[in-house]
């Protein structure tokens, strides 16, 4: 009976192996990058849950400002509610069209543990294939996008509540990529 479950064990993983799957050998990594991210923002995702840390108080009052106007169809440029009003572009990434879809269809509560899903999800798969193109193996890509993707720097700023900044160094490996493969073209 044990041998039996064994020997269908065996015949499954080897069913799984890529090469039987005919699955690109970048296609293991990105999932393993993608559940990483996943699993690392994924108590925040639940419902009644939020990524509340120092500095996003104001940052949650605009979101809901933001996600309020632009549901209704306005652009909102200026924040009324804040001080004796402030512009609204300071505090809410207005212009950055991953955070008018999230702020259109998540609701504001998961918004920012969403955008933060999403950005470590950029980086993990922005440096994996920037390392890829330079020539380094499935397994180095792979750590080289585990380690960038949940830096020091990034974690920090965002339990800081910096959401733009990670917003933007999860872009910079894309960056390197296209540039690095526009230049061997």
């Amino acid at each position: 009976m044990i041998r039996g479950f064994k020997k269908l064990g065996f015949r499954l993983v080897q069913f799984l192996h890529p090469v039987h799957l005919r699955l690109p050998d970048w296609s293991i990594p990105i999932v393993l990058i993608v559940g990483l991210a996943f699993a690392y923002v994924s108590r925040a995702l639940l419902p009644g849950r939020t990524i509340f840390v120092n500095d996003m108080d104001f940052a949650y009052a605009s979101q809901q400002l933001l996600a309020q106007q632009l549901r209704l169809g306005q652009i909102p440029l200026w924040d009324p509610y804040a001080s004796s009003g402030l512009p609204l572009f300071n505090w809410a990434p207005l212009f950055y069209p991953l955070q008018i879809l999230l702020a259109l269809f998540v609701p504001v509560e998961q918004n920012f543990a969403w955008a933060f899903l999403l950005h470590f999800i950029l980086a993990g798969t922005g440096t994996y294939l920037f390392v890829r193109t330079l020539g380094a193996t499935a397994f180095g890509g792979f750590v080289a996008a585990l380690v960038f993707m949940l830096n020091g720097y990034m974690i920090l700023r965002m339990f800081a509540g910096h959401f733009m900044y990670v917003y933007a160094v999860a872009w910079i490996p894309f960056i390197f990529y296209f540039a690095e493969k526009s230049l061997r073209e």
